[in-house]
């Protein structure tokens, strides 16, 4: 298990990605949910929305008028675990890997506990088929600085993803040859010498009658007789049904009994099985360079001009891997280097100093990086659209919304955030915010609770801000949230 959570692990020092999501940065955007197409008043708006430039220095926005200058450092990260990774990575700890070589090696002589180690295995890779589930990172860094209505920046904008690739193929419980043999080693290891030919009240409890029957169908299907099936049924349920593993998963594990059979005659005994974390991902060097124009009091447009540095790595790590000593190297040497560029578009509609409504698209040529494994890995266009209200000069209320199903680091699951936040000014000095954000295209991680504080100290801010899920997993006995994130930042502004 050691050797899954190194690989694991690893994810969290490597530039990678699939595609990117909007990725809330700045502290005191993820402090108030995220959102920032509107409400932001620093030089982070290269990056939400560059039409905010418009009214830095213009006479009558008074939230913005004497943003002359500003110059803005900061750095975030974050880590999600999608569809109870982390509740499966836990169980897959309590397998005793070592007894997989036994397994493989004990010919006729399968023991009970080998079998129990074999269907657990079996049952949690089943549940990894079923329900997905990734391990994604993301993070960034950024330094960001303006003369009135123009910028320029560097971003360093990560994201990462570890993904469950199973092999069900090599699922054989012994090395024999011949299927006679192998049938009768998994009757040896289940057959209670009690001459028993019914099933039992724990079993019929775990299972239930439907299950039961598909099961002795499937077995019976594979070579087993009928009593030996209902062996298979009787141990399996004494053995793992105390084990907090659901029935679904175990009759799953059970059904791929009689495919161990063919498996173990063909070789592909369960030490030989390949299931594989498979890392793919993106690290982007940004330097944006912005200017915003004002059209009139009212309204401004903002461009980006990104010149940008992609560096996309792609590879594949087998979970039962030995030999993993040479992980980090190989995941680091496995990647694609090329240049690109990409442009920003945004618009800032402010009537009056309490009302500010945006718009921002990004990426808008679709910008591609070359993949190590051949052909291109494209950055597809986001839109997001923001309101801030400010109802008194010391209370900033905002909320944004994807318009667009943004692709993650994750094949397949799609991130499309709605926020709501609040900043409060006390006393000047120190700011006060919290707001919730959420990702409506998925459900497996639920609402995204942030706070977060800012020290106004004369010309120099201080930031830090926070999101955590309200879901969580188990993971050794203690609960984690599926999904956290923090941001800190400092900044100069006049």
């Amino acid at each position: 298990m050691k050797r899954l959570l190194a690989v694991l692990s690893i994810l969290g020092i490597c530039s990678t990605s699939y595609a990117l999501e909007f990725q809330p940065i700045g502290a005191r955007q993820l402090g108030m949910g995220g959102v920032g197409v509107a409400s932001t008043i620093d030089a982070t708006a290269q990056y939400y929305n560059p039409a905010i430039f418009g009214f830095y220095g213009k006479e009558g926005k008074e939230t913005l008028e004497k943003k002359r200058f500003g110059i803005n450092a900061q750095i975030g990260a974050g880590i999600r675990l999608n569809n109870d990774l982390g509740e499966t990575i836990d169980e897959l700890a309590k397998i005793d890997y070592d007894a997989l070589s036994n397994i493989a090696s004990s010919s006729s002589n399968l023991t009970r506990n080998d079998f129990e180690n074999a269907v657990k295995l079996l049952s949690y890779l089943t549940k990894i088929r079923d329900k997905g589930g990734a391990l994604t990172l993301n993070g960034n860094a950024a330094v960001a600085s303006r003369i009135k209505r123009f910028g320029i920046g560097i971003y360093g904008l990560v994201e990462a993803s570890g993904k469950p690739n199973l092999d069900l193929v090599n699922v054989g419980f012994t090395n024999s040859t011949d299927s006679t043999t192998v049938k009768n080693a998994i009757v040896n290891a289940t057959d209670d010498g009690s001459g028993s030919s019914s099933i039992t009240s724990t079993a019929q409890n775990y299972f239930g009658s439907s299950t039961i029957s598909t099961l002795q169908s499937a077995l019976q299907s594979a070579g087993f007789t009928s009593d030996q099936a209902i062996d298979i049924i009787n141990t399996a349920a004494s053995q793992l049904s105390s084990s907090g593993i659901p029935s679904t998963y175990v009759s799953n594990a059970i059904n791929l009994v009689s495919d161990s059979v063919n498996a173990s005659v063909n070789g592909n005994t369960i030490d030989k099985n390949q299931s594989s974390i498979d890392v793919i991902g993106i690290g982007l060097l940004e330097v944006p360079i912005t200017y915003g124009h004002p059209v009139n009091d009212t309204l401004a447009f903002g461009v980006n001009l990104k010149l940008i540095k992609g560096r996309v790595y792609e590879e594949k790590i087998t979970i039962f891997n030995n030999n993993s000593s040479d992980i980090v190297d190989r995941i680091k040497d496995k990647y694609e280097e090329s240049n690109n560029f990409a442009v920003d578009l945004g618009a800032i509609y402010m009537p009056n100093n309490w009302i500010k409504i945006g718009a921002v698209a990004k990426y808008l040529n679709s910008p591609k990086f070359d993949r190590p494994n051949g052909g291109d890995y494209k950055v597809k266009p986001q839109g997001r659209l923001g309101i801030a209200v400010n109802p008194f000069e010391t209370l900033t209320i905002a909320a944004d919304a994807d318009v667009t199903k943004n692709e993650t680091a994750v094949d397949g699951y799609k991130s499309q955030n709605i926020g709501v936040g609040l900043e409060w000014d006390v006393l000047k000095f120190l700011a006060l915010r919290a707001g919730v954000y959420r990702n409506i295209a998925e459900s497996d991680i639920g609402n995204m609770y942030t706070a977060g504080l800012g020290l106004n100290l004369y010309l120099i801010r201080a930031d830090l801000g926070v999101a955590i899920s309200g879901k969580k997993s188990s993971y050794d006995d203690k609960d984690y949230p599926n999904e956290a994130r923090l941001q800190a930042n400092i900044s100069i502004e006049f």
